[in-house]
């Protein structure tokens, strides 16, 4: 486009056509494969060509995303939420768990003493029952 037999206003519009089609989510068509991307847009606006955006909203809904965090959020006991923490965390501790932890040990975790001291002593129950095997059928 940019040495081809483009008036400046062709080229603006082959820019925005093919921005708007999907043909090119951004840069400048005057460079490069300029006269693809716009032959590819005018392809897309006479339906012809499928516009990429249109492609990849496609795909995207044909294939579901799993909500890795599904059966903790399913959890109705406290149980059933500690059990499938430690299945997504291959028998450990939690990411949250572990950081808790670290905060109370030094001395910036938000709360009073005995809060602290609560949730220090689960944390500390819970690590325990991983040590003694409770959870080792998750381990990977």
């Amino acid at each position: 486009v940019i040495y081809g037999n483009y008036a400046e206003i062709d080229k603006i519009k082959a820019y925005n056509s093919a921005v708007a089609n999907g043909v090119i989510p951004q840069g400048n068509v005057t460079e490069g494969p300029a006269s693809a991307a716009y032959e590819s847009s005018l392809r897309v606006e006479r339906g012809a060509e499928q516009s990429v955006y249109d492609q990849n909203a496609q795909s995207q809904a044909e294939e579901p995303t799993e909500d890795v965090n599904a059966e903790i959020n399913a959890a109705q006991t406290e149980e059933e939420y500690i059990d499938a923490l430690r299945k997504k965390y291959n028998g450990g501790l939690s990411s949250a768990e572990i950081q808790t932890k670290h905060a109370i040990e030094q001395g910036y975790y938000d709360g009073d003493e005995a809060e602290q001291q609560a949730v220090y002593d689960e944390i500390e129950r819970r690590e325990a029952d991983i040590e003694a095997g409770k959870f080792d059928h998750y381990k990977q």
